[in-house]
């Protein structure tokens, strides 16, 4: 773990919420039915669960220089209700630099900090733009 990840978890202990300091509906249930689920399945695999196959892409691109053109390419088959999950954002800063470009996106609606994973979500019923940095595991 270098220098800036050591930083960013410092940072992210810090900001981090449970589920007691959240006020959205959609969010408290997706703490509940995803986030502190006891399941062996993959972060992934339980948004899947939650969501729908369809409405779940991963950003699978390793490396942050690719990780906009790879977004690009989601953008294409992003529905009213579809989460993108994107791995390591706090790995480098240069990690860090790209998934703060990529919550900031105008069509980008909320965002969630999990600091190993960085969620994007793209649902028009979010009328205000929110980012949450949240306790996972639990």
């Amino acid at each position: 773990m270098g220098l800036h990840s050591i930083q960013e978890f410092i940072k992210y202990k810090r900001l981090s919420k449970e589920r007691q300091g959240v006020h959205s509906p959609f969010l408290y249930s997706l703490i509940e039915n995803v986030l502190r689920g006891k399941s062996a399945k993959s972060l992934t695999d339980r948004l899947i669960d939650f969501f729908d196959d369809e409405n779940v892409l991963q950003l699978t691109e390793k490396y942050p220089a690719h990780w906009e053109e790879a977004y690009g390419v989601l953008l294409k088959d992003m529905r009213q209700r579809t989460v993108i999950v994107i791995p390591s954002i706090h790995k480098s800063e240069h990690h860090t630099a790209a998934w703060n470009r990529l919550r900031n996106r105008s069509e980008v609606r909320m965002s969630i900090d999990l600091y190993n994973h960085g969620l994007l979500f793209y649902r028009e019923d979010f009328r205000e733009k929110k980012h949450y940095t949240l306790k996972y595991p639990y």
